[in-house]
Order: C-alpha cells, then sequence, then structure tokens
C-alpha cells in the first residue's frame, strides 16, 4: 500500500528511515546498482525516455550515452523506493508523472513517502494518510486529507 506523510516542510518528518534528499542518496549510495530490474526498466523507459543498458550506463535519445547520476530525480526516487521499501521518501520533487508507478509499486509491497503537494492519483487506489493513519480510495478523500494537512497554519 501507498502510505503518505503530508507536510509543507521537508523536515517535519518524524520518521528516522527518512530520506530527504533523494536524489543525491541514490548517487551516493550507489543506486546504479538497483537500475537493471524490469519494473526500473520500464520506468526508465517511460519517464527518461531512455534504455537501461548497463548498471553503468545509459541510452538517452538527447543525450546520448549517460551515466546512471544523469537520471531525472523522479526516476531516481522511484528505483530508490522500490529497492528500500522500509524507508520514507521525500517525494516533493516528484511530478504526476510518478503517481500510476507510485501506485504500482504499492501493489506489491508497502511504501512510504513524503509530500508537500496534492500530487495527482488516478482511481482506483487506496492510500494511506499517515498523518491521522487513516485510509482513502478516491480522489475526493485523498484531496480532503492533503489539503487538511497542507493547508497553512494547520
Amino acid at each position: 500500500m501507498l502510505n503518505i506523510w503530508f507536510s509543507e516542510s521537508p523536515y517535519d518528518v518524524p520518521f528516522d528511515e527518512y530520506i530527504s534528499q533523494p536524489d543525491p542518496w541514490f548517487d551516493n549510495q550507489g543506486g546504479e546498482e538497483f537500475i537493471t530490474g524490469a519494473l526500473e526498466r520500464e520506468m526508465i523507459k517511460a519517464i527518461d525516455k531512455s534504455e537501461v543498458i548497463s548498471c553503468n550506463l545509459i541510452q538517452s535519445p538527447i543525450l546520448g550515452a549517460i551515466p546512471p547520476s544523469y537520471l531525472s530525480g523522479t526516476v531516481k526516487t522511484l528505483v530508490l523506493i522500490n529497492n528500500f521499501p522500509e524507508k520514507i521518501f521525500n517525494a516533493n520533487a516528484m511530478g504526476n508523472l510518478a503517481a500510476p508507478w507510485l501506485l504500482k509499486i504499492a501493489e506489491q509491497k508497502d511504501i512510504r513517502i513524503r509530500l508537500g503537494y496534492i500530487m495527482k492519483f488516478e482511481e482506483p487506489f487506496k492510500i494511506r494518510i499517515l498523518n491521522s493513519d487513516t485510509i482513502v480510495d478516491s480522489y475526493k478523500e485523498y484531496l480532503l486529507a492533503a489539503i487538511n494537512y497542507l493547508s497553512a497554519g494547520s
């Protein structure tokens, strides 16, 4: 299941396993070791329009041959979420392109993210809002929960 902690501040997350900056964490923790799986290849192809050749080489239609460190922050964060489900990742830099991939990963394992904005998820889904430990299964419920925790002064 996808578990979301809503917080306007990336530093207001009460979990020891929190990774506030997934992009450099990927680069510094050997994230390239995790890009050759089938799901990772599929995400890289869909989001960055690039092909994984090996753990050290990506073929980009725009940039040519690139190292994994040149992948988008969205892809890096999704790869980390898939491979480190025990962590909670700051997903605030990911756009709406990440939403279906988060739900896909969450079909197989419990994952946790922090969001400071309202990401657009397409129904059907089941998402746990960690702030209140409630499960929402409609966009309206999700939106109401997000607004509650992201409104100024809450």
